[in-house]
């Protein structure tokens, strides 16, 4: 009975490995190594995929500690530097506007900074400051000149200052910088007396203001001063006081007169007009001229000519009591006339002369007529710009010729 239990067992276990033989190989008899093989080699060419994302939230910045700053500056047109000393990249160049005493005030991170402000003509100036936070901190930046400041202004806003060895403005002068030193300053405005002030700046850093007030001139002063000028030979100057006069009065007689005499002294016919607008305003218009007195072997002699509205006057002081006046009227011979090739001008007419009835012939030459050292030949004395010899005498021709007739002026 045991040896048939064991026979027994052994032959379930027999059984039992078969059966887990033919499981391994199939059921018909191949075995699945190969196929797990196979499985694999195309499971590793396949594209791995990829792993799952996770979001991970952004950690929050850290606040930066800010603070503020106030920069007064008592210079204006100053450059401003700001800089970072205990941190790089932040600097910035501020440009001060033109007021003086400006305020700039900046939100910035807290830390140490540098601020250096600079301007042509002043010391450089540094200063350090910290900046707490949520505190406010002021900067006083106080700038120190090399130079002297100079300030001048006049009651006449568009007077002209002149400054030597500075300049000449058509404006105030406004804490300009000079050298220290002694300066004689001319202002001056067109029917303003001209002023002259000195002022010395003792040292760098000195400032002086100066106020200069101007005197109206009276229109008798001003046409003065227009006389002047056209005598200098400064003809634009004189141009522009005369046309103030003339602004105000286009009919002013003197005024017409000097702004004739700058076109004549140019040689510009257009001047007639207006010697005829102030002879008949009232004015007796005066050239001065050469005469020769009954030609041709009367000798040549210095005079004026004077034209108003009643007729025409000479006057020599070369000559004692040569006072010849000849009423408009009484004017008989007006004509152009040569001398050795020299424009000239015969005027003849009746007249008296200490209550004689006399009948004088005058040959008119302009006021540049010399006669020469041969022969006693007349020429004419070079002068600048386009006026000459002839000039002059087409002009009183005219002029006389018009006067005459009582011609309206021409234009």
């Amino acid at each position: 009975m045991r040896l048939i239990g064991r026979l027994a067992v052994l032959g379930f276990m027999t059984a039992v490995l078969f059966a887990a033989g033919t499981l391994a190989q199939g059921g018909d008899g191949r075995s699945d190594t190969a196929t797990v093989t196979r499985r694999a080699a195309r499971s590793a060419e396949r594209t791995p995929r990829k792993p799952r994302r996770t979001y991970v939230r952004p950690a929050r910045p850290r606040p930066v500690p800010m603070g503020r700053v106030a920069l007064l500056v008592n210079e204006g047109e100053s450059i401003i530097e700001l800089r970072r000393i205990d941190a790089e990249g932040i600097q910035e160049i501020v440009k001060v506007p033109r007021n003086a005493s400006s305020l700039i005030v900046r939100k910035l991170p807290a830390g140490l900074y540098l601020v250096i402000a600079s301007k042509p003509g002043f010391f450089e100036e540094k200063r350090e400051f910290e900046i707490e936070k949520g505190k406010r901190n002021r900067v006083d930046i106080v700038l120190r000149p090399k130079l002297a400041a100079l300030t001048v202004s006049a009651n006449v806003a568009d007077a002209r200052i002149t400054i030597p060895k500075v300049g000449v403005f058509d404006a105030p002068v406004v804490k300009r910088l000079v050298e220290p030193g002694k300066y004689t300053i001319d202002v001056r405005r067109r029917g303003y007396h001209p002023a002259q002030v000195s002022v010395e700046l003792r040292s760098p850093g000195s400032e002086e203001i100066l106020k200069v007030i101007l005197e109206p001139l009276r229109i008798d002063s001003v046409l003065d001063l227009a006389t002047e000028n056209v005598d200098r030979g400064n003809f634009a100057e004189a141009l522009e006081l005369t046309n103030e006069v003339l602004d105000l009065n286009a009919a002013h007689a003197r005024a017409n007169f000097v702004f004739g005499l700058i076109g004549f002294r140019r040689g510009d016919p257009a001047s007639i007009a207006y010697f005829l607008k102030a002879v008949r305003n009232g004015i007796a218009a005066r050239f001065p001229v050469r005469l020769l007195t009954d030609p041709p072997g009367g000798t040549l002699q210095n005079a004026d000519l004077y034209i108003d509205r009643d007729g025409v006057r000479f006057r020599s002081d070369e000559k004692k009591g040569f006072d010849i006046f000849i009423k408009r009227s009484d004017i008989k011979i007006l004509q152009p006339s040569k001398i050795d090739g020299l424009a000239g001008l015969d005027l003849i007419g009746a007249s008296d002369f200490h209550g004689r009835p006399i009948e004088p012939h005058f040959t008119i030459l302009s006021q540049n007529a010399e006669s020469g050292p041969e022969n006693g030949a007349f020429g004419c004395r070079r002068q600048a710009g386009p006026r000459t010899c002839t000039t002059d005498i087409d002009i009183l021709f005219r002029l006389l010729s018009d006067w005459r007739s009582d011609a309206p002026p021409a234009g």
